[in-house]
């Protein structure tokens, strides 16, 4: 049996699951104008999650934490988090992210077309 979005988007990442299904709704919404069911065909479902749920952690940040995170260090509390810009790829700022990008992969070998 196939995941629906709305399973993929709670399993994705623990934190999430406080999201209110309108919330989640909302997110996979969003998602949906980012991802083509032409291009994933049975995978659809779990990559519209997976989108919704990297929108939603990429929300979910705060303003200066943007980007991977490149360090961090303990005594004084010090995360650092490497640029972005809109022309980087920002699938891999987050684990749903990465998960899509594997999905994408597999569906294009050549080439980043969601």
């Amino acid at each position: 049996m196939a995941l629906t979005a709305l399973q993929v988007f709670n399993g994705a990442v623990p934190g999430l699951s406080e999201y209110t299904t309108d919330q989640k709704s909302l997110y996979i919404e969003m998602a949906m104008g980012s991802v083509s069911a032409d291009n994933f065909l049975y995978d659809y479902q779990q990559a519209l999650g997976l989108m919704a749920a990297h929108i939603a952690v990429m929300c979910s940040r705060d303003a200066g934490a943007v980007g991977a995170i490149t360090g961090i260090r303990e005594g004084d509390l010090s995360v650092n988090y490497s640029g972005a810009s809109i022309l980087s790829d920002d699938l891999g700022m987050t684990a749903p992210g990465q998960m899509l990008k594997r999905l994408i992969l597999k569906h294009s070998p050549m080439g980043m077309v969601i």
